[in-house]
């Protein structure tokens, strides 16, 4: 039924995709999901990575007509003159600013507008309705951003990563945890890697409960979601890192045999790969650079 008529709705969308951008490129994003599917797969295997893949999208399906969160109301019709130090109290940062938004608003009201001071003030009205629009704008950026926050939590908490209330369980980044989750993996056979990684996963747990608040309360999406949006940015870049450095500890023990240094593996890989790759030859780094370098026109 509705799954049938997705699928349905998909395809005729990919089809007039296709169609409509026939000789085109991807983008850089969609480039940089390709490296990290390709990583992933390296370090779990492909099953493992579309079994996963297919249930995060069933449960963003199934989380799509989640309520936002709260509403912050911002006031869109109140004429404050927006700057450096305000602006970092919104979601927009201030270096993505119009640069109109640092000039001093000034009120001619009760100046006589002729000429120059005509034009002047005529400009300034027209300053401030560009900014009580993009006051507007921000709020159903912010509302915008809520709804999508509200769906990420509903997805997280199907996968366990999240209680009812919001809160990251521990235990689900624990090292029994991801034991029972990779032991079936090329990496979770890899023994070593199952706790480097849950050591890392506790470690970036420690460093968003230990943020400053203060800190945080400068920027309202920062003090209500901060401590989430540090802990899941320092876990997705602890599992790249960790997935390249076992990659390319696989690489270096398949070129050197069992390389018997002291100390952790995956570290010592990483150090041994950029010890060979400085001791080769001009010609060698070319020919490397040839086959396996970014491409380029």
């Amino acid at each position: 039924g509705n799954h049938h008529s997705r699928n349905m709705l998909f395809a005729a969308v990919v089809t007039l995709s296709i169609l409509a951008v026939q000789g085109g490129e991807l983008d850089s994003d969609t480039w940089d999901k390709i490296h990290k599917y390709n990583l992933l797969s390296f370090c779990y295997g492909e099953k493992w990575v579309d079994e996963f893949g297919k249930m995060q999208g069933e449960l963003a399906y199934k989380c799509a007509g989640t309520p936002a969160a709260p509403e912050v109301n911002l006031p869109v019709t109140l004429p404050i003159q927006l700057t450096t130090a305000n602006l970092v109290r919104n979601t927009v940062p201030a270096y993505a600013m119009p640069g109109f938004v640092y000039s001093p608003l000034v009120n001619h009201a009760a100046t006589p507008l002729y000429g120059k001071k005509k034009r002047e003030a005529a400009a300034d009205q027209a300053s401030q309705d560009e900014i009580n629009n993009l006051l507007s704008g921000l709020g159903e950026y912010e509302k915008g951003m809520e709804t999508k926050i509200g769906n990420l939590s509903c997805v997280l908490q199907g996968m366990g990563i999240l209680d009812a209330a919001g809160n990251i369980i521990p235990e689900a980044i624990s090292y029994e945890a991801l034991e029972k989750e990779l032991v079936n993996t090329k990496a979770g056979a890899e023994p070593g890697f199952t706790r480097k990684m849950a050591d890392m996963f506790s470690d970036c747990l420690d460093i968003a409960n230990s943020w400053p608040q203060t800190s945080l309360n400068r920027n309202d999406f920062m003090r209500k979601h901060g401590r989430h949006h540090i802990f899941f940015a320092c876990m997705k870049k602890a599992e790249v890192k960790l997935c390249g450095q076992y990659q390319i500890y696989k690489y270096m023990e398949y070129f050197l045999g069992d390389l018997n240094l002291p100390g952790d593996k995956f570290d010592v890989g990483v150090a041994a790969y950029n010890v060979y790759t400085e001791q080769l030859s001009p010609e060698m780094s070319f020919i490397d650079d040839f086959f396996w370098g970014k491409a380029s026109m």
